[in-house]
């Protein structure tokens, strides 16, 4: 399988590289050193497009990418079940209609609210709020080795990558100053900054908190540990909901199952969790990054490497953070690493290489890139028309069986599933199965949510205690009519033609089409 990977990814770089002829392979050979003559232009770019912000609509604008600015709507479906009903409730309308919003402690509040309503302009601000946080430098570094360090990073491929990012920019943005806080003994700065992280985002403090206790342990000065305490009062509020209702363990379990951590009694299993092209590739350049750093400065590089040891155990044995997050924690950690020693250009060349990796930002793929807010509006407006049932309607989307693979949920269209599922929030109708509903039946003899037949849809209906149904099939294509013996049909929503360019903007695997969707009522006999 992994060979599989391999050998479709090489076809596609040689692909790209052949369009572009000797120039291509310049590309490839020189990447690293290229890269700043696309991500100088692709800020320009990212910048004047930007400009439409100044002007306020800021829910309109979840990302500047369609993929993301979809798939981002999932935050705002957690807001609005969070402001709605409370921590301390349980949602009738997310997973199977009972769900305790206290399981959602991983969440920030205040990130949720600000990245629900705003979230293109949190992923910019973050971004700018992240890399020029590494000039708090200048205050004990040679003004020389900061900007050197500063300015790679900035035209790097990595902090491009930063633009795919979502709430959690919010958290990752403090640690550089924190960080500086810590290795600078400046420890009500280093205090302020991780309760920063911990306010914002748990992931961030999370991953940091195992490369502070080994940096004090190091360096004999175990009691300023103390500074962690504010974070973790912050974010020990989440548990307080969880706590009250008395379901902590369950909680544990079901994130745990969710996350690929916990293996027993799981009905879904991750596929995804074995080493891919990209995690392979990245392991050995960030490996060998380290081993620059090391033969240069002749000390062993510690925070990097518990760094580098966290990304490989996301990768392979448990998903708690996303793919950006993990590479903003590389790129933070090399650069603070980079600061506390001697300058040299091993160090450099460790930065360069390891802020450039060539699959996840070579000039192929920058330039391919898209840089344009994307407004959503359009598309919540007809998903609220086609969506025109009363309050408290529940309404089963059919989806082939997954057979027990955590990857095939949803038959591919997990992006495009955001849409409904936000406007169902809104419109307090329960559309099911989502993310959460996959959830409380992750486990051995859990009832089932799947099928597209019509007998199976029919029991579905009837076990779900519900009358309506969203079943799909490809655009511009009519119902089958073996459907209407049993089902009304009371609207339909065609991908293909409420996005004309739907093809062009990544929204779904290659080999899926742009769906139709019809929403159908059961005959009752």
């Amino acid at each position: 399988m992994l060979a599989e990977k391999i050998v479709s990814k090489l076809k596609w770089i040689i692909s790209g590289l052949r369009k572009r002829g000797f120039i291509g392979l310049l590309e490839l050979l020189f990447s690293p050193v290229l890269i700043p003559l696309y991500t100088i232009p692709f800020w320009g770019k990212f910048l004047w497009n930007s400009r439409i912000l100044l002007w306020g609509q800021w829910s309109r604008y979840q990302s500047f990418y369609a993929h993301n600015a979809i798939n981002n709507l999932f935050y705002r479906t957690q807001w609005i079940n969070l402001n709605r009903y409370g921590r301390l409730a349980k949602s009738p309308i997310i997973g199977l209609g009972n769900f305790p919003l206290s399981n959602w402690w991983h969440l920030s509040l205040v990130s949720s609210y600000i990245f629900a309503n705003a979230g293109a302009i949190t992923v910019f601000s973050g971004t700018f709020v992240l890399i020029f946080s590494n000039l708090i430098w200048l205050n004990s570094v040679a003004w020389q080795s900061v900007l050197l360090v500063f300015t790679i990073v900035l035209f790097s491929s990595s902090t491009v990558m930063l633009t795919f990012q979502n709430y959690q920019i919010l958290g990752w943005m403090w640690l550089p100053i924190a960080f500086y806080g810590l290795i600078n003994n400046h420890m009500i700065i280093a205090t302020i900054g991780f309760s920063l992280a911990g306010l914002f985002g748990i992931t961030s403090l999370v991953v940091s908190t195992p490369i502070i206790i080994a940096y004090l342990l190091v360096t004999d000065q175990l009691q300023f540990i103390l500074i962690l305490i504010p974070a973790f009062i912050i974010v020990f509020t989440n548990f307080i909901p969880i706590i009250r209702t008395g379901g902590l363990g369950a909680s544990i379990r079901l994130i745990g199952k969710m996350i690929g951590l916990i293996h027993v009694n799981v009905h879904y299993k991750r596929k995804s969790m074995n080493f891919s092209l990209m995690t392979v590739y990245l392991i050995f350049l960030y490996g060998f990054s380290i081993f620059l750093i090391w033969f240069g400065t002749n000390k062993f590089p510690l925070l990097l490497s518990l760094s580098y040891t966290i990304f490989i155990l996301n990768q392979r044995f448990f998903r708690f953070a996303d793919l950006e997050s993990l590479i903003i924690m590389m790129i933070i950690m090399l650069s603070i690493t980079i600061f506390s020693s001697p300058l040299n250009g091993y160090s450099i060349l460790s930065l360069i290489l390891a802020a450039n990796p060539l699959i996840v930002g070579s000039g192929i793929v920058i330039r391919q890139k898209k840089i344009k807010l994307f407004d959503i509006e359009s598309i919540l407006i007809e998903m609220r028309n086609f969506l025109s049932l009363p309050k408290g309607t529940r309404i089963l989307f059919s989806f082939n069986n997954p057979d027990r693979e955590y990857e095939k949920v949803f038959d591919g269209y997990r992006v495009l599933l955001e849409v409904p599922f936000l406007v169902a929030s809104e419109k307090e109708i329960h559309l099911f199965p989502d993310w959460w509903a996959v959830s409380q039946t992750n486990y051995e003899g859990a009832p089932t949510l799947w099928g597209r037949s019509i007998e199976e849809i029919e029991n579905n209906l009837n076990y779900w205690n519900t009358e309506y149904v969203i079943v799909y099939g490809d655009t511009q294509t009519e119902l089958n009519t073996s459907f209407l013996t049993f089902f009304t049909v009371i609207n339909s929503f065609d991908w293909g033609l409420i996005l004309p360019n739907f093809e062009k903007l990544d929204l779904l695997n290659k080999s899926i089409k742009a769906p139709k969707w019809w929403l159908l009522r059961h005959k009752i006999n």
